[in-house]
């Protein structure tokens, strides 16, 4: 749960998490994405936005680990370290 744990941190500690900030970052290039992506941006920003990493329980840690993989597997590495270079080293867990 090491990682869940780091993932948690990183996502409660940055504003880059919701579907509004990757709209402005892709322009027209955010069509590109799965519509499955915005909706797991939108999870993610609900779960984290006000809080810590220490004010979400470990079944919510769990669940940003699984969102994670599954948003970087179906945008990739590569729109990742477009929009949040500093998740590349998260990229690596899918």
């Amino acid at each position: 749960m090491k990682q869940a744990e780091a993932l948690a941190e990183v996502l409660c500690e940055h504003s880059e998490f919701s579907s509004c900030y990757w709209k402005a970052v892709l322009g027209n290039d955010i069509n590109k994405l799965p519509a499955e992506a915005l909706t797991i941006l939108n999870e993610i920003e609900q779960i984290t936005k006000g809080r810590s990493a220490e004010d979400l329980t470990e079944c919510e840690k769990g669940r940003l680990f699984g969102l994670w993989k599954r948003f970087a597997y179906l945008v990739g590495k590569d729109v990742i370290k477009r929009v949040v270079p500093f998740m590349i080293k998260f990229a690596g867990m899918i």
